[in-house]
């Protein structure tokens, strides 16, 4: 006796099916056509999850400028993220260090004392050296050195009120 083996598709799998169909030069032209111009890199690591075809598509634009926090893991996970051919695809790295809150907050308009100079100095210090020593393992022990930009950005936890202005001109620092 004959059995017939009837394959039952889900849903996501039919229309997975359906884009598979259609011709590379289609799917690439749908693609592009995506509005992805307003559209965060962490949003489009969603998009890049639906198949390896569109992971390969948006890749590019998530891994372009990692944008890293310190204090946090950022750094930390600079190294599981990025490996193999990722590591071609970083151009830009924003590292965005944030200091402990500015002494007088009421007075925001004077200079910093010592102390609180010598501690912002530690954490861009710890913060520089931290990413420095992972971007070595990352591209230099790979044997993947490339030119990369690095922008190098500080904020206090505390800001200043709204619509206030600091003494210090963001031009002059």
């Amino acid at each position: 006796m004959k059995l017939r083996s009837r394959t039952i598709y889900s849903a996501g799998a039919a229309s997975h099916l359906r884009w598979a169909a259609l011709p590379a030069e289609i799917r690439l032209m749908i693609l592009e056509q995506a509005e992805i111009g307003n559209i965060k890199a962490h949003d489009l690591s969603n998009w890049a999850r639906v198949s390896r075809e569109w992971q390969t598509f948006f890749e590019p634009q998530i891994f372009q400028h990692l944008k890293l926090q310190f204090p946090g893991s950022d750094i930390d996970d600079l190294n599981s993220c990025v490996h193999g051919y990722r590591k071609d695809l970083v151009k830009k790295i924003s590292l965005h260090v944030r200091t402990e809150e500015y002494d007088y907050v009421d007075k925001f308009d004077w200079p910093e004392t010592r102390d609180t100079i010598k501690a912002n100095n530690k954490v861009f210090s710890q913060a520089l050296k931290k990413l420095f020593v992972s971007l070595y393992m990352v591209l230099w022990l790979a044997y993947s050195w490339h030119q990369i930009k690095l922008d190098r950005r500080l904020s206090e936890r505390s800001k200043p009120p709204f619509g206030a202005s600091h003494r210090h001109s963001e031009e002059s620092i």
